[in-house]
This record gives C-alpha cells, structure tokens and sequence, in this order.
C-alpha cells in the first residue's frame, strides 16, 4: 500500500494505527469493549500485519465469552511466521485461556504445556496447569508446578503445596495405597496443619488400622481447622467417640464442648439436640434447640429439629406451630429464589 493508499485508509477508519490504538486503550480501561473492538477493528483492515490489534481483539471476544471466535482467531495468528517471540507466547497463552474458558480441558493443557517449553518460567502458564492438570488426575504433575512458581514468585505457597498434596493422598487411599497415603498426609500436615483433607485421610487411615484414639485425635484436629465441614465430620467423630476419647466424657459432654468452641456454627448445636433427644432428654434437647434458634432464627435444621422433638415429646400442638414456622420459612425463601 502507497502513501497515498494509507492516508485514504486511515481517514476511512478514523485515524493513523497510533490514534486508534491509544483509542481503545482508553476505551478498554473504561470498560466499553464494543468501541475497542471497533477501533481495533478499524487498524487489521487498513494493515493487515498489525499482530497486536489482532491480539487484542482475541482477548475482547474471550473475555466476552464468545469462545470460538477467540479460538479461531489465535489459531491463526499462531499459523503465521510474522510473530516476535513475545507475540507468540502472548498469543499462546491466550489460546489455552480461551481453551479453558471453553471448557476444552486436554487442549488446554497441551497448550499451556507448549508455552512452557517456549518459556519456562511463564507464571500464567504454570497457574492454568496448576488448576487444570488434578482435573485429569495429574497431581504430582501440578504439584511440581505449584513450586516452581512459588521459586519464581520468591515464596513457596505452602497451603496450595499442602492443599495438592492432601488431594494426592486422598487419591493414593482411594487406590488403596495406603502407605503412600499416610506419607503425602503427613507431609501436608506438616506444610500446613490445618489442611482439613489431610487430616480426614489420616482418620480414614487410623480406623482402618483399628486406632480408635488416633481417629478421634485426627477428626478434632479437623474439625478445629474447618469447623463448616461440621456436619459431615461429626457423624464419625461419633462412631469413634465411645472408643477413642479417653477422658473427654461421653458424647454429650464432648459434644457440648464443641458447641461452645464453635459458638459460630449452628451445625453444633443442631447435633447436640439430637443426642440429647437419643438419650431421652427432649427438654433439655428442646431447650437447645430454641438458644440456637435465638442466635440464627432462619436455621431450616434447626426448626426441623425443634418439631421432630416436639412431635418426640407427644406435645403435637406446639409441634404443629413449629412446622408452620418451618413452612412459613421455606416459603419465604421459595419466593427469594424465585
């Protein structure tokens, strides 16, 4: 193209290739991504070779979540022989984020692994890996990565290590490698002591082994770490508890701790109404039951429970009030969900 030609081609598309780019530069930080898409535009049709715009371009579909056009196009900036090294890995990069976007996770990965052998040390490349490769099985792989980032980043980030290194041994023990289980469990532990999944493994672990006391230690040491994962912990803290809590009283007792501990979790008290009710204290059970709906009026759990002692009880009027209660809230929240 002349001078004369470009000159033509710039008053046609709203100024010289600088103008436009500086445009939907400011255009991008304010948000309006249809106008940068429209200057961008503007500069691939007066030249061609204009990689950035094309680069650009790609990264405003996929953030808009139009997928294959973001695909398409950095299929075809990778096809040409025009790039610096810093526009193919850019370009790269981009295709394994529209990848996953796209929820392609195999050509992510695969993708994400090529910019790592172009680059090394590229950091978004080994974060996506990192997220992607435990979708395909591959811990040991991701966790390999999550180092070497945490060496290029200048600082290990010991609750990601820890968190890969439970999910490896939550997965050694499903395979029954139990060995190798109790090993990744620990080294977990011992990056972060309250990796709530490696504790739970080591659990599983001791009462396999028939080490009731260890079970009851590793499922308080959970609990303490995540105290939300209440209700799925305390079923077997309470299978364990008879034989494994030494001197920590009886289940009630252990149970009324807890709750106070945990102040914060109505998960608690819930269980306690429960085994008080099992051990044939409804009053007590109820009593619970109503301190906790005080704190948290709207607790669904706690309202059930709150009739089923009722009905319990044989007091079937106060129980019936409860269940409208109950009905009256799961209503409410139909009608917020609605």
């Amino acid at each position: 193209m002349g001078v004369r030609g470009a000159l033509r081609s710039w008053r046609r598309s709203g100024g010289p290739p600088e103008r436009l780019f500086r445009r939907a530069l400011r255009h991008l930080v304010s948000g309006q991504d249809a106008a940068a898409e429209e200057d961008l535009t503007a500069v691939v049709r007066a030249d061609s070779a204009e990689v950035e715009a094309y680069l650009g371009l790609a990264e405003i579909y996929r953030r808009r979540d139009e997928i294959g056009r973001a695909i398409t196009l950095y299929q075809n900036l990778n096809l040409r022989s025009d790039l610096d090294e810093e526009q193919r890995d850019a370009a790269l990069c981009g295709l394994g984020l529209a990848f996953e976007s796209g929820g392609f996770v195999p050509r992510a990965v695969a993708t994400f692994e090529q910019l790592l052998e172009r680059s090394g040390d590229h950091a978004v490349a080994m974060e996506a890996l990192v997220r992607l490769l435990p979708q395909q099985g591959d811990l040991e792989r991701a966790l390999v990565l999550q180092r070497r980032l945490g060496r290029k980043r200048g600082g290990r980030d010991v609750a990601a290590e820890a968190g890969l290194l439970a999910r490896i041994a939550r997965s050694r023990r499903d395979e029954g490698r139990d060995d190798m289980a109790d090993r990744a469990a620990r080294r977990a532990l011992r990056l972060d002591p309250a990796c709530t999944t490696a504790h739970l493994v080591l659990a599983e672990l001791a009462a396999e082994a028939r080490k009731p006391k260890r079970v009851v230690e590793s499922l308080m040491k959970a609990l303490e770490s995540d105290p939300g994962s209440a209700s799925v912990i305390l079923p077997r803290l309470e299978a364990a508890w008879a034989e494994g809590a030494g001197r920590r009283g009886s289940w009630i007792d252990g149970l009324r701790e807890l709750a106070r501990a945990h102040s914060e979790e109505p998960a608690f008290v819930e269980a306690l109404a429960r085994a008080l009710l099992e051990a044939h204290q409804p009053e007590q059970a109820l009593e619970v039951v109503r301190a906790g709906l005080v704190r948290w009026p709207d607790h669904i759990g706690l309202r059930t429970r709150a009739g089923r002692i009722l009905l319990a009880s044989r007091r079937s009027q106060e129980a019936l009030t409860s269940y409208q209660d109950l009905l009256d809230l799961l209503e409410k929240s139909a009608e917020a969900d609605a």
